[in-house]
């Protein structure tokens, strides 16, 4: 019986970790994950949409605060969709909203595609 709660516990800890792991065991969904999640909170606490502007032909984000980030493994995003439009020009926005949503959005590189799930708050990763 001792055994079996020794085991069981040691479970109930390493469980949660390996989980995480394999659902976000990608660095880019893992870093596209985060950034939403960063960005949903700051548009709750202020009440109102908050963006995330990208650069077409550089890997750069540009966070609502102004901080820079490169998004992990990638050298450039070719092409943009947000709400199934294209965009034109090389500045694209992604919009975070206080209710829980945020922009549909396509993302291109040379060799991988993401799309986001407004209604998740999550990003799904593809071949192009």
């Amino acid at each position: 019986m001792i055994v079996l709660v020794i085991v069981s516990l040691g479970a109930i800890m390493v469980t949660p970790r390996i989980a995480e792991r394999m659902i976000a065991g990608d660095e880019q969904l893992l870093f596209f994950s985060e950034l939403l999640a960063e960005h949903l909170k700051l548009a709750q606490e202020e009440g109102a949409p908050v963006s995330i502007t990208g650069f077409k032909g550089s890997a750069n984000l540009l966070k609502y605060d102004g901080t820079r980030v490169d998004i992990p493994g990638l050298r450039s995003i070719q092409a943009a969709e947000i709400n199934d439009e294209r965009t034109t020009g090389v500045e694209y926005r992604i919009t975070i909203y206080p209710d829980g949503l945020c922009d549909h959005f396509i993302l291109e590189s040379d060799d991988l595609i993401f799309e986001s799930s407004p209604l998740l708050m999550s990003v799904s990763k593809r071949e192009a």
